[in-house]
């Protein structure tokens, strides 16, 4: 479905940019600081058999009333196999949807009619789904200092860290460093999870809020005619879960291809 592909891929540039604002903010914080040996060559797909996840980014205005919502979520299980559905919600009472599952060299599309066996290159959102190598190619925040600390918690058995960057993300903006970004931009969340032992980010929360009409007019891409609210928040939320869980399994069943997910 071309609509859902299209608004996924405004989840992944709000991804990039918000590791724009987190590459200077290290830069501005701690330029010496070096990333964990290896990092970028390891990932979830590698580090764990099997894992649930969920992507998300939101753009909000002032009402509180979401002009845009793009998710992810599903599961993925060692070596090729992946059910990953996508939803796009332009407010209550609409909404797009997608479901693809791939187990090995099948791929199977459901775009509201039921699964049915499709060529894998009509997978169109592969690079929003967690479950696939595409989504990890060039992930922005896989590559963390070790040297930055937070609060360990644990999650479904795998130590974590939890770094809190809010305070750090404001003081970025405030300093004008990132030139990209509209002066009038403040950080209201910059949270992200990684896991103790090898350094893998498998969480993020992350918020920034738009103070002016020119601002939201620009995130919430309105023409110049179009009336803006006044302020605006921009949110992307991913996690990671279920690590290594039995339970999850991806699996065909039946002869017209049906797929379970449990």
């Amino acid at each position: 479905m071309r609509a859902t592909h299209d608004h996924a891929r405004t989840a992944r540039r709000m991804l990039g940019a918000f590791a724009v604002v987190l590459a200077a903010t290290l830069a501005f914080t701690a330029p010496a600081v070096g990333a964990k040996n290896g990092a970028k060559s390891k990932t979830p797909l590698t580090a764990y058999k099997r894992f649930a996840f969920e992507f998300e980014a939101v753009v909000a205005t002032n009402d509180g009333s979401s002009g845009l919502t793009v998710s992810t979520k599903g599961i993925y299980v060692r070596p090729h196999s992946q059910d990953c559905e996508a939803k796009v919600s332009f407010g209550p009472g609409l909404e797009l949807s997608e479901r693809v599952v791939v187990i090995g060299t099948k791929t199977w599309i459901d775009e509201g009619h039921g699964l049915k066996q499709n060529p894998h290159a009509d997978f169109e959102f592969e690079d929003q789904c967690a479950s696939s190598p595409k989504f990890w190619t060039g992930f922005p925040f896989g590559d963390l200092p070790e040297q930055l600390h937070g609060t360990v918690e644990n999650r479904d058995g795998v130590t974590l860290e939890r770094v809190d960057l809010t305070a750090i993300f404001d003081t970025v903006f405030t300093s004008g460093i990132v030139g990209d970004l509209p002066s009038d931009v403040t950080a209201e969340r910059a949270l992200i999870w990684r896991t103790k032992h090898d350094g893998l980010v498998v969480g993020l929360d992350l918020a920034l809020r738009g103070n002016s009409a020119d601002t939201c007019r620009e995130v919430l891409d309105l023409d110049a005619d179009t009336v803006a609210p006044s302020t605006c928040t921009m949110k992307v939320r991913f996690d990671l879960s279920r690590f290594d869980d039995p339970k999850l399994d991806v699996r065909a069943g039946g002869s017209k291809g049906h797929v379970n997910r449990t």
